[in-house]
């Protein structure tokens, strides 16, 4: 890239502070989140019986119920993208008239890493089969089935690399001040990407419900299941993208010969 001027001089609002000149390279992409692990299936309920055609027993036994199943881990995140070199620049002032004036140059920062994925959720146990009184014939209900276990939390990913180095800038500049102007060059190291954040485990799905047996006197219940165990690890954190060694180069040249 190229830029030339005829006169540059302090505008109203200028603060002498600010560089006038900012030559940068486009920053590193973050990386994609870790999708989120998929919940597990609840349990199937253990299925009621019922009393026979003349209510004198029932009519089979309460179906057992079923576990629900585990989650399934978080995905890890995709890593951050590196940034672009700072571009080569070609800049001409043919009348500099500010005192003072700065210029930096710097490569694209390294984008984040993208976090790890949460675990998924245990699915929930299935509840018990109700059981029965037909006549004088009991056929108690069955247990709530146990929760399924939640999963662990997917890894984040890396933080993009700063890059190293970067283009040239040359800053031609001649003026009409008694003083020379103060030129203060800049180059910077460009930053590496954060780390990405590790997921969180998943939670252990509900217990199963117990089964119920309605009687005139009282109601009864078999035991519930357990709830399922919570997911034993996050993930773990990326690493921090790797740092910049060397900047640009901004080289200065005051009168130069040219038209």
């Amino acid at each position: 890239a190229s830029f030339k001027c005829g006169i540059i001089k302090p505008g109203a609002t200028y603060d002498g502070v600010t560089p006038v000149f900012q030559i940068k390279g486009i920053d590193g992409a973050p990386g994609a989140h870790g999708a989120t692990g998929t919940e597990g299936t609840p349990g199937a309920s253990g299925k009621p019986v019922f009393c026979n055609c003349c209510n004198t027993q029932p009519a089979g036994y309460p179906g057992v119920a079923s576990n629900g199943s585990n989650g399934s881990n978080g995905q890890p995140g995709s890593n951050g993208k590196s940034g672009t070199l700072s571009p080569n620049v070609d800049i001409y002032i043919k009348d500099l008239q500010l005192k003072s004036l700065i210029i930096n140059s710097v490569s694209g920062n390294g984008g984040k890493g993208g976090d790890g994925g949460t675990g998924g959720h245990g699915g929930a146990g299935g509840s018990g089969g109700n059981g029965i009184i037909c006549a004088l014939i009991y056929d108690l209900p069955t247990k709530g089935a146990d929760g399924g276990n939640g999963a662990n939390g997917g890894n984040g990913g890396n933080g993009g690399n700063a890059i190293d180095g970067g283009g040239t800038v040359n800053f031609n500049w001649e003026t009409t001040l008694q003083e020379s102007p103060v030129i203060i060059a800049q180059p910077l190291l460009s930053s590496p990407g954060e780390a990405g954040d590790g997921g969180y485990p998943g939670a252990g799905g509900v217990s199963g419900r117990s089964g119920i047996i309605y009687t005139v006197v009282v109601t009864s219940y078999s035991t519930p299941g357990n709830p399922g165990k919570q997911g034993t690890s996050p993930g773990s954190e990326g690493s921090r993208g790797t740092v910049a060694q060397n900047p640009g180069t901004i080289q200065l040249n005051p009168n130069p010969n040219s038209n």
